[in-house]
């Protein structure tokens, strides 16, 4: 999935989260990827442990799971991110860097 996918999908569902999510994990299931329903579980309940600290090295997260991460609100709190070992690239890393969530 491309950064013009990903972005018609955020465009198409005008933001709505459970719109987002079920376009996602339609395009996922053909991609046969993780589901975004259970990264988005797994995250807020890493997130719910300490909001201000958000360690998830080594997960296998991909660039998509990451923009998403970045647009989600739960993510506004944390103050140290680490995602090493992962495989976001340019386009997770520019997600990170231009999210309104994160300071």
């Amino acid at each position: 999935m491309d950064e013009k996918e990903i972005l018609e999908i955020f465009y198409s569902t005008k933001g709505g989260l459970d719109k987002i999510n079920k376009a996602l994990e339609k395009k996922l299931q053909k991609d046969q990827t993780r589901k975004i329903s259970i990264f988005e579980k797994y995250f807020k309940t890493r997130i719910l442990l300490n909001p201000k600290v958000l360690k998830m090295a080594n997960f296998e997260i991909v660039p998509l799971e990451v923009i998403y991460m970045c647009a989600h609100p739960a993510i506004s709190e944390v103050e140290t991110l680490d995602l090493r070992k992962n495989m976001i690239g340019d386009l997770g890393l520019e997600a990170i860097a231009q999210s309104p969530q994160l300071k």
